[in-house]
């Protein structure tokens, strides 16, 4: 998880450790944290996700990726530990934050033009309850929005079982199966762009 970094923070040394992934499971985004996934079976799903998945072409895209990621991390945190045990000066990184670092960022900041505001708006939820008001037994069984190529969206049931955007349907829907021990089946819905415009 992210942690931001203050003028204590930096004073602390970490040593270099060998971060390479050990499991593809660190690469599957599918099952990270997103609304009406917060008790869901991580493992489970990340094995299920790696079996229909892990030899795929993308994947090991992903994987030398990942690789190369790693490698990079463990020299950056080489260099730093030499720094650190070679250093006079063992504040040197704080005094560098406040002589380098913290120009730069205002520097950078004054020369931002304020011309517009961004605004994200995350409608992920949208699509799907658009067809639950169209039809309302959707919001109690595993439903999504797109096919089994790809998931545009997916309800809360859905998300129980790890299906959410992005996620190829094929893969969803093997979820769905296996995990509700084929009780349950994953329900896909076609985008409809009138029924996106169509209001109450």
């Amino acid at each position: 998880s992210a942690k931001q970094v203050g003028h204590n923070d930096v004073r602390e040394h970490v040593p270099p450790t060998n971060t390479a992934t050990k499991t593809a499971s660190a690469l599957m985004v599918a099952a990270s944290a997103k609304a009406g996934m917060k008790d869901i079976d991580r493992e489970r799903i990340n094995a299920i996700l790696l079996r229909e998945s892990g030899n795929s072409s993308f994947m090991e895209r992903q994987r030398k990726m990942d690789e190369n990621s790693n490698k990079r991390i463990v020299e950056m945190k080489q260099r730093l530990a030499e720094k650190d045990n070679n250093a006079t000066n063992r504040n040197w990184r704080s005094d560098m934050e406040r002589s380098d670092i913290d120009p730069q960022v205002e520097k950078y900041r004054a020369q931002r033009r304020p011309l517009s505001t961004c605004i994200v708006v995350d409608m992920d939820s949208f699509f799907i309850s658009c067809h639950i008001l169209n039809q309302p037994h959707l919001a109690h069984i595993p439903a999504c929005v797109g096919g089994t190529s790809m998931i545009s969206t997916s309800n809360y049931v859905a998300r129980r079982y790890g299906v959410r955007a992005a996620m190829p349907g094929y893969l969803g829907s093997t979820l769905v199966k296996e995990i509700s021990e084929g009780k349950e089946s994953n329900t896909n819905c076609a985008s409809k762009r009138r029924l996106l415009k169509k209001t109450p």
